[in-house]
């Protein structure tokens, strides 16, 4: 699930507030697969990076299912294109998986194309793009995180792709500071 974001109706979004992931203890994580840039914005506003994109591999969430992490990012309406530098993953815009400019989405057990049996979102920690690899203008971009959380989310594709914590849901930790040195692949 991608979505489409135009700098207009980014600033008439309204932040709608999270609330932390309820549960006991999140499962930890390692991303591993291939990288691959998979869609760009022709005015460069944007970039969309996955890892299992090809649909066919279980990166290690929930069941023997494929998997899919998708990076998504978007320029704000201040910007073209999307920015560099480190974020915030948990706050503002990034809090919601409508209004986010760095986006983490999981899409775990695939059961078809783009329809996961579980989506999981960003709900803390940051990431790190580098400055000489610009989303959506690089296919090999640069980047690194650091105490990811991301939790079981519901996304509306009704309303404007929004977000929202399922009460007792599963989540996932990555482990810190993993670097994406070689960055991603062109498709």
């Amino acid at each position: 699930m991608m979505r489409a974001k135009s700098t207009t109706l980014l600033a008439a979004l309204c932040l709608i507030p999270v609330q932390p992931a309820v549960s006991a203890v999140c499962k930890q994580a390692v991303l591993d697969g291939t990288r691959v840039l998979t869609d760009t914005c022709i005015d460069g506003s944007c970039g969309f990076y996955q890892v299992g994109s090809d649909g066919n591999t279980d990166l290690g969430f929930g069941g023997t299912q494929p998997d899919v992490i998708s990076f998504e990012f978007l320029s704000n309406v201040f910007e073209t294109p999307p920015a560099t530098g480190t974020f915030d993953l948990g706050t503002g815009n990034n809090s919601n998986y409508s209004t986010c400019n760095q986006c983490i989405l999981i899409l775990q057990d695939l059961i078809g194309p783009n329809n996961p049996q579980k989506y999981f979102f960003q709900t803390g920690g940051s990431i790190t793009i580098d400055t000489n690899t610009v989303p959506g203008v690089a296919a090999d971009v640069g980047l690194s995180w650091s105490n990811v959380t991301l939790a079981e989310v519901t996304i509306d594709p009704d309303n404007m792709f929004t977000s929202t914590l399922v009460p007792n849901g599963d989540c996932y930790t990555v482990v810190a500071d993993l670097v994406f040195r070689n960055g991603f692949e062109a498709p």
